[in-house]
């Protein structure tokens, strides 16, 4: 319940419309005690509260090429942006080293030369953070290749609501360079 959340927030935001809008968010201890939040919205037309959705969304990512970039695409709306993962591997072996000097950084390959590590972004939890926007909701969602350790990035959806439905206002990916 929200009351045993450590973080729960609320805001009163619009939807399209200017119709006012209650957001309620927060965390839980899901995906492996990393942590997600639950959120919800709810709209008041007639004075009736009236459950709004709050759409979760996935990734598709197309394998590593030889420029070691992928690009990663939301299948629900169609966003599509490319990952440096050169840039990416950059600030992960930085941080790395910071945990542990003796590590060993850059790619790892097989014994046939195929890339084995890191792999595309293949896999996206639920929401990990959530705040108003002007109108609507800001929502963070943690993407990762084949380890929740190996976080590559957010996707950050901006959402709102038209007549009951859920409106992406903006969205985009926020990359850990």
């Amino acid at each position: 319940s929200p009351e045993d959340s450590e973080y729960t927030d609320t805001c009163w935001t619009t939807d399209r419309s200017g119709n006012p809008v209650l957001a309620l968010w927060f965390d839980t201890l899901s995906a492996g005690g990393a942590g997600n939040s639950d959120v919800y919205a709810v709209s008041f037309p007639d004075g009736k509260p009236v459950s709004l959705p709050v759409p979760i969304y996935g990734i598709e990512a197309t394998p590593v090429g030889e420029a070691m970039t992928s690009q990663v695409t939301v299948p629900e709306t169609g966003y599509t942006e490319t990952l440096d993962l050169n840039r990416w591997l950059t600030n992960y072996d930085k941080q790395m080293k910071e945990w542990n000097p003796d590590a060993t950084p850059g790619p790892i390959y097989s014994e046939d030369g195929t890339l084995e590590w890191p792999a595309a972004p293949g896999q996206i939890d639920d929401f990990h953070y959530a705040e108003s926007a002007e109108e609507g909701i800001v929502l963070r969602q943690y993407l990762y290749g084949t380890a929740h350790m190996d976080g590559m990035g957010d996707l950050v959806t901006t959402l709102s609501w038209e007549g009951g439905q859920p409106v992406v206002l903006k969205q985009e990916f926020e990359w850990y360079y």
